[in-house]
């Protein structure tokens, strides 16, 4: 079956945004392929856990299109009940002989029960279930993927010494040594939430951002501890009295 449309729903995206950046693109072009003309896309890992999640919600998007095309909601739908099948007789005046008349009126009942549950409602309550279901999968399938992050991280030299210069940590008598050692604790804040970074880059700049936390706070911290600055003038007029 091909269609010139489907629906995508937000939470569709959400699920994608949470798989690595280099496996989107292969993502939204399976959905795409499978909804408009019905080719299986062959996925794995991550990618696999996303689709199979989404699959259920577009075959029954198109079962609904395809109801319609027969002429309308299936047996057993509210809708079914409340839209007759038969064209209705309409009263007509005519004008010029003031008599009523009778014309057949077409039936323009178009379908768009596409996402429009019994009731008539927007069922965004599948939506929401699928997308914390996805987002609940995709992160345990990531399993360890921010220790890998992490490992990368510590390999990576230039981050380090950038991140030193910019966050001025010679101020605080730390060294790219000092920021690396605080990493650890980083990850363990990020599996604590259960919040983990959609990708590599994700990973890298929330690093950063941590990392420039943790200077500010011990930046603060120390001049808290700094004995007030005395002027000179004020300690010679004072040796002068003693």
């Amino acid at each position: 079956m091909e269609r010139d449309s489907f629906v995508f729903y937000k939470s569709f995206f959400e699920a994608i945004e949470n798989c690595p950046v280099e496996q989107q693109r292969d993502i939204y072009r399976g959905i795409v392929l499978y909804a408009l003309f019905g080719t299986m896309p062959e996925f794995e890992g991550v990618a696999k856990v996303v689709f199979t999640l989404v699959k259920p919600q577009i075959d029954a998007n198109n079962k609904r299109f395809l109801n319609g095309k027969k002429g309308g909601a299936p047996k057993g739908n509210q809708n079914a009940r409340k839209q007759p099948k038969t064209t209705e007789k309409q009263p007509t005046v005519d004008l010029k002989n003031n008599q009523e008349t009778t014309e057949k009126q077409p039936n323009v009942n178009v379908n768009v029960n596409d996402n429009v549950n019994g009731n008539g409602n927007v069922d965004d309550n599948s939506n929401k279930k699928l997308n914390q279901h996805s987002i609940n999968l995709l992160r345990s399938a990531r399993g360890n993927e921010e220790e890998d992050f992490a490992n990368e991280l510590l390999n990576d030299t230039i981050f380090w010494e950038q991140t030193a210069v910019s966050l001025h940590v010679s101020d605080l008598g730390w060294k790219s040594e000092t920021l690396k050692s605080l990493l650890p604790q980083f990850v363990a804040e990020i599996k604590a939430k259960n919040d983990p970074s959609a990708n590599f880059q994700h990973f890298r700049n929330r690093a950063f951002g941590w990392l420039r936390s943790q200077s500010d706070y011990a930046r603060k911290n120390q001049q808290k501890l700094q004995p007030a600055k005395t002027n000179p003038f004020d300690d010679y007029i004072r040796k002068l009295q003693d």
